[in-house]
């Protein structure tokens, strides 16, 4: 199948013409046993063929002539306006890790389906979704792209054309070359590319990219430079085939699960897949629900703080945590993953630095009174509000005047924090402007992290810095994972709940929302309090309500705070005696607003006319009787 589009391709001729296929092209490409493959193909009329085939031979003159081969097509109706390749593996993957999690979310993933969509419905339901405009809004377009360095990404083979394309300058060289030379001049480890099988990747000021044809687009870290029409067909390719190769591999129950050793995410199907499309899937004709939990992994940042806050309420101070430079043998003791107690307090040598750094950035004597800089406190009231990421956005508005989607604002965050320490960025800078002692107590913490590495001799000096750049990212993944997957996802196994995790959110079906939420909000007091913390379902902001009481619920309580009156005020409950000591509800009839006076002992010492009705309820003796009569006119 691959052979024919691609040689249909080479040849450029229509999906209605047919493709000549040798003999001896099979032999090389498969092997002599080829029409045990074709046969069920073309019978199932995926293949068809001419049927016509003549062998070479000579003519009466003595030449030579050529024989014809039979010709091959795909079956038209089967092809739509592009041609998605989905590759599968025949191998059996792996099962690095077999714990009760990991089994059982394998069975319930073996359960999706995608109703009411067959594989081609699927395939051109992704393709219509991807719409030129949806393309767009991934990417940056020349003046769109502010940074002051960007990261060139080209093929090796491509490099001399697209330095053709650019501008040069007055001595007959790039400014990326220019770049470099300075870089190394100040004494920089790489002259500034980094070489990959495929691409090379090259550091270059903005300013000095200014293309005659051309335009520069940004697609996520990396920016190209390439016609934008052709570069929006090539990225709707590559996505179409992303995004099929993942449903249709849940489509065809190709699922698998297993524990990352890296950052201990349960990697799965759904794990990657776009949530947009999580409304395709269902369990038991029930469609998902998704519960998450909105800024997570800053949020996890912050409960890590916490706990390394109450280590110095509780009398450590940060002499007395271990020293950040730890040696081999404690390095390869101790290890890079992080675990949990019987308390649920997470631990691990990342902690330990994360408390030294703690007391060193973000704790101030001012007066000779330790206390928390007003940055780091105001970072942990929005953590924990989940209106992080809109404050981010309302600062870079009043710093630069450009307005950020809260998309955007994620993404800067995660830039900022999960880069390298020397990364610096625009974004980065109004981030530190704001949050000073965070954005330092991140940066510090890469660094100890990469002393650290650098100290074992099984890490190069490229591998030590790279490491303890995304030591950040991995720490707060763990913690992540510690708690999604090691807590709540095994106790909804535990009670039968058919749950997958997807991250920092729990996909289970519509009839366990309630379910799964309420093990959700249990298990985040008791980490984080009670409920210090924002939950988003199904792109709704979760609110903790009190139970509203049944109608009749209402009556009896009504009723019984009228038995325990103002005569018997002794026997009534605390909150009732309270209540009514201060004021009464009386109704009154004909009118729709209930006013709230206060109880005197005898209405006529006030000077006020009563109507009949009070004096004949004045008039009972029983107190009782009276406020019932008062209340509801019995």
């Amino acid at each position: 199948m691959q052979s024919l589009i691609r040689k249909r391709h080479m040849e450029n001729t229509d999906p209605l013409e047919y493709t000549d296929m040798a003999y001896v092209y099979f032999l090389q490409k498969i092997n002599s046993k080829y029409r045990e493959v074709m046969k069920p193909l073309m019978t199932a009329g995926i293949i068809e063929h001419t049927g016509y085939f003549r062998p070479g031979y000579h003519s009466d003159s003595g030449d030579y002539i050529k024989g014809q081969c039979l010709s091959y097509r795909i079956n038209p109706r089967l092809l739509g306006d592009d041609v998605v390749k989905i590759v599968y593996q025949d191998k059996k993957r792996y099962q690095r890790n077999r714990d009760e999690v990991t089994m059982t979310s394998k069975q319930i993933l073996r359960q999706l389906r995608i109703p009411d969509l067959n594989s081609k419905q699927l395939v051109m339901f992704v393709k219509r979704a991807l719409t030129d405009e949806r393309i767009m809004k991934k990417l940056k377009i020349g003046d769109q792209i502010e940074d002051e360095m960007v990261m060139l990404k080209s093929r090796e083979r491509f490099k001399q054309m697209i330095d053709d394309e650019c501008v040069m300058v007055n001595d007959g060289s790039t400014y990326s070359q220019d770049l470099n030379q300075n870089q190394n001049d100040k004494g920089g480890k790489n002259d500034g590319r980094v070489l990959n099988d495929k691409w090379v990747v090259r550091h270059v000021r903005r300013d000095s990219i200014k293309l005659r044809k051309r335009v520069l687009i940004k697609d996520g870290k990396y920016c190209y430079i390439d016609y934008l029409d052709r570069y929006i067909k090539r990225k709707r390719r590559h996505l179409t085939q992303a995004y099929c190769d993942q449903l249709l591999r849940i489509k065809h129950r190709q699922v698998y699960a297993d524990r990352n050793e890296t950052n201990l995410r349960l990697d799965s199907n759904v794990t990657n897949l776009k949530s947009d499309f999580i409304g395709l899937l269902s369990i038991d004709d029930q469609r998902l629900t998704q519960v998450d939990l909105k800024n997570s992994q800053f949020r996890f940042f912050i409960m890590l703080m916490e706990q390394c806050e109450r280590q110095m309420l509780f009398g450590k101070t940060s002499g007395e945590f271990p020293m950040t430079k730890f040696s081999v043998v404690q390095t390869a003791k101790k290890g890079d993953k992080l675990e949990k107690d019987k308390e649920g307090r997470i631990y691990g040598r990342q902690v330990t630095l994360l408390s030294t750094l703690l007391a060193k950035n973000c704790v101030q004597n001012a007066d000779s009174t330790p206390s928390f800089t007003a940055d780091y406190k105001l970072f942990k009231k929005l953590g924990k509000t989940g209106e992080f990421y809109e404050y981010i956005q309302k600062i870079y508005w009043q710093e630069t005047g450009r307005e950020i989607s809260r998309s955007e604002a994620k993404k800067l965050m995660f830039t900022v924090a999960f880069s390298s320490y020397r990364y610096c960025p625009e974004g980065k800078k109004v981030l530190k402007k704001h949050f000073p002692s965070v954005i330092q107590l991140i940066d510090e913490f890469k660094k100890g992290m990469i002393q650290d590495y650098a100290q074992d001799t099984a890490y190069t000096d490229d591998q030590a810095r790279d490491k303890g750049n995304a030591s950040f990212a991995v720490m707060l993944q763990q913690t992540e994972s510690l708690v999604f997957i090691d807590r709540i996802l095994a106790q909804c196994h535990k009670r039968k709940i058919k749950a997958l995790s997807k991250h920092d959110s729990i996909l289970c079906r519509v009839c366990d929302k309630h379910q799964v939420t309420k093990i959700i909000c249990r298990v985040l007091n008791q980490l984080f309090g009670r409920f210090s913390y924002s939950l988003d379902i199904d792109g709704q902001v979760f609110e903790h309500r009190k139970k509203r009481k049944t109608r009749m619920q209402r009556f009896v309580n009504q009723f019984v705070s009228t038995l325990f009156g103002m005569a018997n005020q002794a026997n009534a409950p605390p909150k009732v005696r309270k209540r009514n000591e201060a004021y009464l509800q009386l109704s009154q009839v004909g009118e729709t607003c209930v006013k709230e006076i206060k109880v005197v002992s005898d209405p006529r010492a006030t000077g006020s006319t009563m109507s009949q009705r009070e004096e004949e309820i004045m008039k009972i003796r029983n107190p009782k009787i009276r406020e019932l009569k008062r209340r509801f006119g019995v």
